[in-house]
């Protein structure tokens, strides 16, 4: 198994994709469906579905988040700070620090313009 594609509800899209495409450099790609979706690809074909939405229409939960895993995530970070995106741990995604899990994975967090949670890792402990 592999992870297909991640959807999420949007409110403003504009606002949206411009995070998605500077924060991790996503590619927008057709849909391969006749709706109002945008559809942006990761570097091993999983896609992610902004939806529009309207304000109600979704939940604030931020145990529900994606993750993406970086063979760089030191470069990850200074394009982040480059463009002035804050991000940091899961309980406060704007600290500006790391994570280490126990295995020795660091991952940080951020907030997407329509807060949603999105984490970023190693792709392989350190």
């Amino acid at each position: 198994m592999k992870l297909d594609h991640v959807s999420l509800h949007i409110l403003n899209m504009q606002a949206a994709v411009e995070f998605y495409t500077d924060a991790f450099e996503l590619k927008e790609v057709p849909p391969k469906v006749k709706l109002d979706v945008r559809w942006f690809e990761f570097s091993n074909g999983t896609t992610l579905h902004l939806i529009p939405a309207a304000p109600n229409d979704r939940p604030k939960d931020w145990g529900d988040h994606f993750a993406m895993s970086s063979p760089d995530l030191d470069a990850a970070m200074q394009r982040l700070r480059d463009r002035k995106i804050p991000f940091g741990t899961r309980f406060d995604p704007t600290d500006g620090n790391l994570h280490t899990r126990p295995d020795g994975v660091r991952q940080l967090f951020l907030i997407d313009p329509d807060n949603n949670l999105v984490e970023m890792k190693d792709e392989e402990p350190r």
